[in-house]
């Protein structure tokens, strides 16, 4: 009994046609290709070590793993935090309003959750609108004490 240590000896594309799994182009003949060679990659039994592998060494070009080198790229692609995301895209939108809108948006003093937007007509008058936001509770707030 043999004992194979090495994910390329199980590999489903070990006896495949090189040239599908390193296209000449993204289009035409290349693309037929790629598709060949991604549903081989979808029957392998060692798949996943071939796609960590290709992305453990950095590799740039071929399909490998099922993935081509564009789908590889994005994977290695570090992921913002989502706190930063958040902040970012509400910080744009609220960009957004006020450009729109010319509206400004103040907060009321001491955190009493009261959000007060006033914005100016095309006709140059003003409305103003008071919404009542839920302040967020702090320990110290409620009453309660942390043991």
């Amino acid at each position: 009994m043999t004992v194979r240590t090495n994910w390329r000896e199980e590999a489903a594309c070990r006896d495949a046609d090189p040239d599908l799994f390193f296209p000449l182009g993204p289009a035409g003949l290349g693309l037929a290709r790629v598709q060949e060679a991604k549903r081989i990659c979808r029957a392998c039994p060692v798949q996943a070590s071939c796609l960590a592998w290709a992305l453990d060494q950095g590799v740039g070009s071929g399909v490998w793993g099922g993935t081509t080198e564009d789908e590889r790229r994005v994977l290695r692609r570090p992921a913002p935090a989502a706190s930063t995301t958040v902040r970012s895209e509400l910080k744009e939108r609220r960009r957004a309003v006020r450009a729109r809108y010319g509206t400004s948006t103040t907060r009321s003093p001491a955190g009493s959750g009261r959000v007060q937007t006033a914005s100016t007509s095309a006709s140059g008058t003003t409305c103003g609108l008071t919404a009542i936001v839920p302040a967020p509770i702090s320990p110290a707030r409620d009453g309660s004490s942390a043991t």
